[in-house]
């Protein structure tokens, strides 16, 4: 590990915040983990759900499209597990 040198009050508490934030986030993916009764460990989804990427593009016509990354098949099965709607609903194109 390297060292972290804040100088100034408040950058220690927004690191502090930033870092309860993230437990917070963590204890409540384990929490609906749990409860949708899903085997994988918090740590292994959050590096499957790592490299998942989303793109959003605003064109020189007014448009802007939306798109996802198509989800691994564990990923797939997660999201299924906790109730989150398939990809192809964020797939959209709006105009402004």
């Amino acid at each position: 590990m390297r060292p972290v040198y804040l100088h100034t009050d408040e950058r220690i508490e927004g690191l502090v915040f930033v870092t309860l934030v993230a437990l917070l986030v963590r204890a409540l993916l384990a929490f609906q983990c749990q409860q949708a009764g899903l085997n994988a460990s918090v740590d292994r989804i959050l590096v499957e759900f790592a490299p998942w990427s989303a793109v959003e593009l605003y064109l020189t016509a007014g448009s802007q499209v939306r798109q996802v990354a198509t989800p691994t098949e564990f990923q797939a099965e997660v999201m299924k597990q906790l109730g989150v709607p398939e990809c192809k609903r964020y797939l959209t194109t709006l105009t402004r």
